[in-house]
């Protein structure tokens, strides 16, 4: 006896949608009854005059909807999706998302559910390529930033992060539950979360559509990136303030304890190095990484971490300056360079669930 092929769920979050997603949804259904899959669509709190859409949705293409009554954003979306697709198909392969706008082609999104059924235990993003002229420059730019940032701290090739286009195995869909944020930096987040988990990424090109300059996108370029590049963010406020307290203890150890010997000057700079360490640990702890509790593995690996940084930077400050840079240049460039390896190091290996 043959046993009965395991389905994705389609999960589109819309907000404020118009006739592009009706049209979405009955040009996926003619893609023959074999072929498609079960369709969820979360109304995020859309305007009463949205409404037919989402009647029409029910009537001419037999989706589920679920609602919410007001605007969450679409990471809550997502979620919301989610649950209700755990809830109600707990035997789907995993969830495909997509968005509402018609910047997926209907044979597209088919061929990510078709990828993740093949592959069930690996994460499928769309991949657009941008270096048409059609595509808007911001988007362009964007993309390429974005990539850098994820191929900093994942060590993963990813060339379009912010595709709408992804399919999720089951396995790891419940856990994206508890991933932090509620609008689009949700979707950077679980890719963070699931490549740390060891979760194989593949990647489909898609093609890349772009109406009317992108216009009609609810992504707000500046609130929405900086939700996006947050952790990236607090993580260098976080390390420019101990960097300010690290040379204002120096200064007052150098001053008013240690003399001013070579041995007095090494020893300051380490007691400051170490304290500024210390109350860097405890921001990236519970400002950045959102981390609460006794992390007694935390403290070992960020001070193993710690002083190889510190080790680090020293000798290729004095290697930069022999072969002839100015020193602080040389300082400068170095920590630059450890910047992003300090936060890749502690988002992957030591601020995470085990530690």
């Amino acid at each position: 006896m043959q046993m009965p092929v395991r389905r994705s769920v389609l999960l589109i979050p819309a907000y404020n949608p118009d006739g592009r997603l009706l049209r979405l949804a009955e040009e996926i259904n003619m893609a023959g009854s074999q072929a498609v899959p079960p369709l969820v669509v979360v109304d995020d709190g859309s305007a009463p005059g949205c409404r037919w859409v989402f009647y029409a949705l029910k009537i001419r293409t037999g989706c589920e909807v679920v609602r919410h009554e007001t605007n969450h954003g679409k990471g809550a979306a997502l979620k919301t999706g989610m649950v209700y697709i755990l809830e109600k198909y707990p035997e789907s392969t995993g969830i495909v998302t997509a968005d509402a706008d018609l910047q997926h082609l209907p044979q597209d999104i088919l061929r990510v559910t078709q990828t993740l059924e093949e592959n069930p235990n690996s994460m499928v993003l769309g991949s657009r390529n941008f270096s048409g002229k059609d595509v808007p420059f911001k988007s362009k730019w964007g993309n390429r930033v974005t990539s850098l940032i994820v191929y900093m701290i994942t060590g993963i090739p990813a060339l379009d992060t912010q595709t709408g286009l992804r399919g999720i195995p089951a396995a790891f869909a419940a856990e994206c539950l508890d991933i932090r944020g509620d609008h689009f930096e949700f979707e950077m987040e679980a890719l963070f979360h699931l490549t740390r988990r060891g979760v194989p990424l593949i990647t489909l090109p898609i093609t890349t559509i772009y109406r009317e300059q992108n216009h009609a996108t609810n992504f707000h370029a500046v609130k929405d990136s900086i939700l996006i590049y947050r952790s990236v963010l607090k993580f260098g406020a976080a390390s420019a303030v101990c960097a300010g307290l690290d040379l204002i203890l120096f200064a007052l150890f150098s001053t008013f304890i240690f003399d001013k010997s070579a041995g007095g000057i090494m020893a300051a700079t380490i007691v400051a190095r170490v304290c500024s360490g210390c109350c860097n640990f405890i921001c990236n702890k519970f400002f950045v990484f959102g981390m609460r509790g006794k992390t007694p593995k935390a403290w070992v690996k960020y001070a193993v971490l710690f002083a190889a940084i510190m080790f680090t930077s020293g000798v290729l400050t004095v290697l930069l300056a022999s072969a002839g840079v100015p020193a602080v240049a040389a300082k400068l460039l170095t920590d630059s360079l450890l910047f992003a390896v300090s936060y890749m190091a502690q988002k992957r290996f030591v601020f995470t669930r085990t530690a």
